[in-house]
């Protein structure tokens, strides 16, 4: 390398020498002689040896840190504004709502000179309320006998409230029902004025109720309370006061205590009868379920302060119930128990509106009923329930007509002991809208300890109920019944006399015209039979309404 150098060098010199020498040439006379120039390569570049040291470097020492650290913080505060966050979240496609319609109208006319007209009043969807309003006015200026002597006519007014709170549902009702009838039940032949039969009945009502809403809440309750005003024409007056408490507490995950109790404050003043009842009640029990087995136990304690018999005014009753699902279909139950079943000349009235004045009226003793039965479905469109009851009764109640006037009735009372069997039978088939059918059977054994008979209690009952959707155009429904069994007593000459089975057969067809408007046409009594399910007092024939009904 050295030596290259050094030739490329010396090479470089006479180059740049090169023309120097032409110039001094040019100054000159002659030629420029030829030079020869001779390198001789004998110099050699020697380096000494260098001297390298192995010894490793030793480190330079390092004193410790101190060990007491020392720090100073500095406080530092941030006065900017809050940051503003603008978040705009995935929203989802809400559902339309279908309309809701909160109103209805529906009228008719029909055959017997019976004019209809019925009115619904509702707020629309709401999740914290709701309201409305209840009118229907069903008359018939004829009747079966005598024309205008066995005319009816019934009018009711209701308004409600209903709130729902996180904790409860609160709503209350008022309502004004007035009803009128007359004795028609006379001796046939005779000719009654229409004024001196006449009978007409006042109801006032006033309700409240409160029920629990948290369906997780360990603790479920229920309160209603009311007061319920009669009034007729022959001077009858009724108040009550009633107030009723159900509650349930899950003591653990199979097990529960329930508490039900009631309690009713009846005042009665009529031509002959001044008095207060009073009744009430208390329903402890205990709940238990294990693998499908449900059972109940309790005691049913009942106080009442009625006259008739010679009873304590202390009851107590046993309360239990079992049930065991045996299959998917099939649920078998027992159970048993006791109570006071309430009688008040309101309820007895509506039951039997052609009472007499002055009639006596007192509770029923259900001192046992012994009940069971299988119920379950076949399919999930087929569901049934079968089953008896073995009650037995004191003070109960039946209707003869009175000795002094046979259009009206009595009541009497079987103060022994009365039998009563029961067994029924049901089936239901539900095909949603489009199909519905209920069929029900009831039949019934009494056994009177000092009466002849169990006046006027059917011995056995049928029902058909029936009612389908066609092509979403169509509304039919109907309903067949058949009562039979009845016995009655002719006071007149003192015979005993078994009613003719009553069959009852109604149809009715409505037609939609639009989502709002529709039409209806009814038949009742199809096979105008004059039955009696009250001795002396036939119903009505067949009857046929057309009407229609209109919602907004």
């Amino acid at each position: 390398m050295v030596y290259r150098f050094c030739l490329w060098s010396i090479i470089g010199l006479l180059t740049t020498m090169l023309p120097y020498g032409k110039v001094q040439a040019q100054g000159q006379e002659g030629e420029i002689e030829d030079v020869e120039i001779e390198i001789i390569k004998e110099r050699e570049i020697t380096l000494p040896r260098a001297i390298r040291n192995f010894e490793k470097v030793p480190p330079n020492p390092v004193e410790p840190p101190e060990k007491n650290l020392s720090f100073k913080f500095k406080n530092f505060t941030y006065n900017g504004k809050d940051p503003q966050l603008r978040l705009r979240p995935l929203r989802l496609k809400e559902d339309k709502l279908s309309k809701t319609y909160g109103n209805l109208v529906k009228a008719g006319f029909g055959n017997f000179l019976t004019p209809y007209l019925e009115a619904f009043v509702n707020n629309k969807r709401s999740k914290e309320y709701s309201y409305g309003a209840h009118f229907k006015h069903l008359s018939s200026a004829r009747g079966p006998v005598d024309g205008k002597n066995s005319s009816t006519g019934e009018t009711n007014v209701s308004v409600f409230a209903k709130a729902f709170t996180p904790n409860a549902i609160v709503g209350g009702t008022l309502q004004y029902d007035k009803r009128n009838v007359n004795f028609y039940g006379y001796p046939e032949g005779l000719t009654v004025e229409k004024d001196t039969i006449e009978q007409s009945f006042g109801r006032f009502q006033v309700r409240g109720t409160m029920t629990g809403n948290k369906d997780d809440a360990r603790l479920k309750y229920h309160l209603r309370a009311g007061l319920d005003f009669l009034s007729d024409t022959f001077e009858a007056r009724e108040n009550e006061f009633s107030a009723a408490f159900e509650a349930s507490y899950e003591l653990g995950e199979s097990t529960d205590a329930r508490l039900e109790s009631e309690v009713a404050l009846i005042t009665r003043k009529d031509v002959l009868i001044d008095n207060n009842r009073t009744l009430f009640k208390l329903k402890p029990s205990v709940g238990f379920t294990y693998e499908g087995f449900e059972l109940r136990a309790g005691i049913n304690a009942v106080f009442e302060n009625d006259t008739l018999g010679k009873a304590g005014k202390l009851h107590l009753y046993p309360v239990a119930q079992a049930s065991y699902p045996v299959a998917s279909a099939l649920t078998v139950y027992a159970g048993i128990e006791g109570d006071i079943d309430k009688r008040t000349l309101n309820n007895l009235s509506m039951e039997n509106p052609f009472l007499q004045p002055d009639v006596p009226v007192f509770h029923s003793n259900k001192t046992f009923s012994f009940f069971g039965g299988i119920q379950g479905k076949l399919t999930e469109k087929l569901a049934y329930n079968t089953g008896f009851s073995a009650s037995n009764y004191k003070n109960m109640y039946f209707y003869i007509n009175s000795t002094e006037n046979t259009s009206k009735f009595d009541i009497v009372y079987e103060t022994g002991n009365t039998a009563l069997f029961n067994y029924f039978a049901e089936a239901i088939i539900s095909e949603g809208n489009q199909l519905n059918f209920t069929v029900r059977g009831d039949f019934y054994g009494y056994n009177t300890a000092n009466l002849i008979e169990a006046w006027h209690k059917p011995s056995y009952k049928l029902a058909l109920l029936a009612s389908s959707n066609v092509f979403d155009k169509i509304l039919l429904s109907g309903d067949i019944y058949l009562i039979g069994g009845i016995e009655a007593l002719n006071v007149t000459e003192n015979e005993q006399r078994k009613l003719p089975a009553a069959a009852d057969i109604n149809v009715k067809a409505e037609y939609l015209i639009s989502d709002q408007v529709s039409t209806f046409l009814a038949f009742k009594n199809i096979l105008s039979s004059n039955y009696e399910l009250l001795n002396n007092y036939e119903v009505k024939g067949f009857q046929a309404m057309l009407g229609f009904t209109y919602i907004f």
